[in-house]
Order: C-alpha cells, then structure tokens, then sequence
C-alpha cells in the first residue's frame, strides 16, 4: 500500500458503485456453500450481520438454506441490504431461470455465474474426510431430482461427492451467456475469470455485467493462479473492447 499524502478525510466516504447501485463498502461476503455445517444459523447470520453493516451479501446456489428464509433473515435485521445470488448454470435452463426468478423476488441485483467449474474437481481432501452433510441437512435450492442426477466422471468416493453437482452444464461456452442474461433478466457476474483473454473476451460479451477474479479457493484446479496474482492481467484484459467500456466492472 502507497499512501498518499494531503489528502481531505475530514469526511470519508467508502461507498462505491456496481452495476449502476451503490454500496456502502467495495467489500462484501463472497458465496460460501453449506454454512450450516458451521453453525446451525449458518447462511441466515451471515445474511443478518452483512445486512446491518449494509454490506454485499453473495447468496450461494449450494446452500444449507433456502433463499427465501436467507432473505427473510436479513431483512429481519436490517430491510433492504444489498444481495447477489450466485449460481451453477444447469442443463435445463429452465431450472436456473426458476432459480434467477426466485433470487430476483428475494431482492438480489445480480446473477453471479460460476464459470471455473463444469465439472468438479479431484477433492483428494474430501475424499479422505469422506465428506458428507449431516443429517439434518441438504442443499437447500436445489431439487432432490437435480442433486441425484449424474455428476463428474470417476468412481468411489468421487462419484459420491460428483453428486452435488448433478444437471450442471459441462458444455457451458461464451454463447450461452447472452442467452443466460436474456432468461433471467439479472445483471450477469461471471465468477472464476483469471486470464487476460477470458476478461477481454468477457468485455465483449453481450449480457456480461462484470467478472470476478476467482480460483475457487484454489479446490477446483491446484496449481491456478491465486487471485491477487491474477488480477492486474484481467483489469488489463476487462479494459478494453466494449463499446461502452465504463460499464465493465472487475471486482
């Protein structure tokens, strides 16, 4: 960090605008899937504490709580604080638009994308943990039929956590993102962008509101890039293209 010097602080403003709303702080509580294997509150406290703050509070498709009661927390503590809803896009559209439409009457602004997962990851460490949700718990926005259909290729304790993934789309591709935006009518973010080429190709995407910079906490492909090391490639890549480039926001 740089600091500079003779600058005005007699009154700091922190907020900062995205996708044509402002927000309280450039920070937020980005998805976290299945909170209730924390704490039995899980997703409803997370959503209550960022809604008192007025801080961004990122919804996760692979909840232990349905949207619905997530919103309802958070409202609880403080109405109207600022919420996204990320999600994986299945291969019927028409569950992720039944998703989209149920995240838009829960108040979120925007459909944060997941793009780095078509198919999930050798999870080596939940393999030997044998993971498993507890009794008691499910994921919740997602149908019974949906979570048992076939996942990842493998077998064993693989296939077993491939399962949490069932009716995703491996064949997502860059066409299918106007499409998207179009469907659910949300602002699109797609998460998990980490090269120059993919921001750039992002910037020129029709329904592509902006890109976050992610390597899935670094479980989906070992030897990805961290973050901060990505970043300064895909702001340069997200600079440029778009016709209206002011609208193409990295976060």
């Amino acid at each position: 960090v740089w600091p500079r010097a003779l600058r005005a602080v007699g009154r700091v403003d922190a907020s900062v605008e995205l996708l044509g709303k402002r927000y309280a702080y450039p920070v937020g509580v980005a998805p976290v899937a299945m909170q209730r294997l924390a704490h039995d509150d899980g997703e409803r406290a997370a959503a209550a504490a960022c809604a008192r703050r007025g801080a961004l509070y990122v919804m996760a498709q692979q909840a232990t709580t349905k949207l619905e009661e997530t919103a309802q927390a958070a409202d609880a503590a403080a109405h109207g604080g600022p919420r996204w809803f990320q999600a994986y896009v299945f291969r019927d559209r028409s569950q992720t638009a039944a998703l989209a439409a149920r995240a838009v009457r829960c108040g979120c602004d925007a459909l944060v994308v997941t793009v780095d997962s078509p198919v999930l990851g050798r999870r080596e460490r939940d393999q030997r943990n044998r993971f498993a949700l507890r009794k008691g718990l499910e994921l919740s926005n997602v149908s019974s039929s949906a979570a048992a259909a076939k996942g990842s290729a493998g077998g064993g304790a693989q296939a077993a956590l491939a399962k949490r993934i069932g009716g995703r789309d491996p064949d997502l591709v860059w066409e299918s993102i106007p499409e998207l935006a179009k469907l659910t009518g949300l602002p699109v973010v797609l998460k998990g962008v980490v090269t120059y080429d993919d921001a750039a190709r992002a910037a020129q995407t029709e329904g592509v509101a902006a890109v976050w910079v992610s390597n899935h906490a670094g479980r989906q492909l070992d030897v990805a890039p961290g973050t901060l090391e990505a970043l300064p490639e895909v702001v340069a890549g997200g600079g440029g293209g778009r016709p209206r480039a002011e609208e193409s926001v990295v976060v």
